[in-house]
């Protein structure tokens, strides 16, 4: 490599940057934050700080009893439970036990492209979904919603 460009380049580069902070403003990030669709969380929770130190059991409606589904469902069930309720993700539960998480979307597209008459939910569940206590700070719920790109979070009493 020729590394006589190597100066004439940086200096372009950091007068591109400058001139374009004077025109613009802000960079392309600050942009895309802006667009309405776009799912973004504030880097502080914006809960009232005694919500925040709360644990995650004593928020307001904190506590939804989900609809639990079996190992195996029966293509009917999850019609009508996809019908009637609208929860965005089902824990699938065995003699107690949380095997996994599955999500409305998994079934469905398993409705839509099988005609089986029952699934095994183990396989489409995401078997290791992220679980806290109902004592976990509110705070702490928050963060790993805003660092992990969380979209659910099960809350056990177990």
């Amino acid at each position: 490599g020729d590394t006589s460009s190597i100066v004439p380049i940086a200096i372009a580069a950091i007068t591109g940057r400058f001139v374009a902070r004077i025109f613009i403003g802000h960079g392309l990030y600050h942009d895309l934050m802006q667009v309405p669709n776009l799912p973004f969380l504030p880097p502080q929770c914006p809960l009232p700080a005694r919500l925040r130190v709360a644990p995650v059991s004593e928020l307001p409606g904190g506590r939804v009893q989900l609809r639990q589904l079996k190992p195996i469902e029966t293509r009917e069930e999850l019609q009508t439970l996809l019908t009637d309720c609208g929860h965005q993700a089902f824990p699938v539960v065995s003699e107690g036990h949380l095997l996994g998480l599955v999500r409305r979307i998994e079934l469905e597209e398993w409705l839509a492209q099988n005609e089986q008459s029952a699934l095994h939910l183990e396989e489409v569940a995401d078997v290791a979904p992220y679980i806290v206590d109902l004592d976990f700070p509110v705070e702490r719920a928050y963060f790993m919603f805003r660092e992990l790109g969380l979209r659910q979070l099960v809350v056990t009493d177990a």
